[in-house]
């Protein structure tokens, strides 16, 4: 067999994640002789929902591996799945200001839902406002979905149809 290189653990590791073999992903990155970035981020990804991602990216750190932006997207899922509202916020805001990686859509989505999922619609919904592109679809059904989840009936189907006109005036289908 083939001396094992950076990138084929990494590759492996992956593979593992995305499939759901997370015990598999991190027993392998943990018999890793020096992991690499990318190998950081299938890990930290893998993790969301266990809860492991915050001492993952701690361990990663003193492991001298700066994260970037993949790394904290994986981590700020975390928080979001996990309600870690402060420590997600956190991790977006030194993003910018610690770390001077600019937040992808994707990092504002996700904190957009950690606030909605905590009950704090009206601050999902300046955040969405406050994006660069002005909030996109995804943004704004996300700020909706968490509202119509705090209201009533006649508010949920208000948010519904919204939700709804806004799929359809982006090309988004239900699939």
């Amino acid at each position: 067999m083939p001396e094992k290189t950076e990138v084929s653990w990494g590759t492996i590791i992956a593979a593992y994640a995305r499939n759901g073999h997370i015990r598999q992903a991190r027993r392998l990155f943990d018999a890793m002789p020096r992991p690499d970035l990318e190998s950081w981020n299938a890990v930290l990804a893998a993790s969301a929902r266990s809860g492991e991602s915050l001492a993952l990216l701690r361990l990663m750190c003193v492991e001298g591996i700066a994260p970037n932006a993949i790394s904290l997207l994986g981590v700020m899922n975390s928080c979001s799945h996990l309600g870690l509202v402060d420590e997600g916020v956190r991790i977006f805001a030194s993003l910018q200001w610690d770390l001077a990686i600019a937040p992808m859509k994707e990092h504002y989505c996700c904190v957009i839902d950690l606030l909605g999922r905590s009950g704090d619609v009206e601050a999902a919904g300046e955040l969405s406002g406050a994006m660069p592109s002005g909030g996109d679809v995804v943004a704004w059904i996300t700020v909706l979905a968490s509202r119509s989840v705090q209201r009533g009936d006649h508010e949920r189907i208000e948010c519904a149809a919204l939700m709804e006109r806004a799929r359809s005036l982006n090309g988004l289908s239900r699939k």
